[in-house]
């Protein structure tokens, strides 16, 4: 694990209240793929406070994707992923067909994705920084979008099935 990165992560921390262990977690992790878990595993606390911020991301974990999270790469599909994430003008679909209790779609830094539920898919998005996206719902689909920071839903139908709350 790059030195500079864990010592970049701890500084990126001052000031956003993270807890000890939080802070044991990041100083601790031994692969790139461990900090990754950490990361998911408190996703949604990490995108409030723009933790790590792109800089970050860019330096670091750039042109990189897994089975979850892309962050500069284009073209990635996932599928049925409780959690997936796109950043640092990631590009891509996500598909949700009900076989996932309830989907959850981050998207930051200037990302495009597409989010398409179908059957008793529940999607939740939660979209930052520039991020740009469009949804397609079918059948008893839902989907439900929180914009922050200038995010925005493009090409998409108004219908009863999708939700989109712009968040001050």
């Amino acid at each position: 694990m790059d030195k500079q990165f864990i010592k970049d992560l701890v500084t990126a921390t001052s000031g956003l209240d993270i807890c000890k262990d939080g802070a044991k977690m990041v100083k601790g992790s031994k692969s790139l793929e461990e900090l990754l878990e950490h990361y998911k595993r408190h996703v949604t606390w990490n995108h409030k406070r723009n933790y790590p911020p792109r800089e970050i991301w860019e330096t670091y974990v750039y042109d990189y994707c897994n089975d979850w999270l892309s962050c500069g790469v284009a073209d990635v599909e996932f599928t049925e992923q409780p959690v997936a994430c796109f950043l640092c003008d990631a590009t891509g679909t996500v598909k949700y067909a009900g076989g996932t209790t309830h989907g959850h779609v981050f998207a930051k830094h200037d990302a495009g994705i597409s989010v398409e539920a179908t059957g008793n898919a529940l999607v939740t998005v939660f979209a930052y920084d520039n991020a740009t996206m469009r949804v397609n719902t079918e059948d008893a689909a839902k989907v439900i979008v929180y914009l922050h920071d200038n995010a925005r839903v493009i090409d998409t139908p108004e219908n009863e099935r999708i939700t989109i709350n712009t968040v001050q």
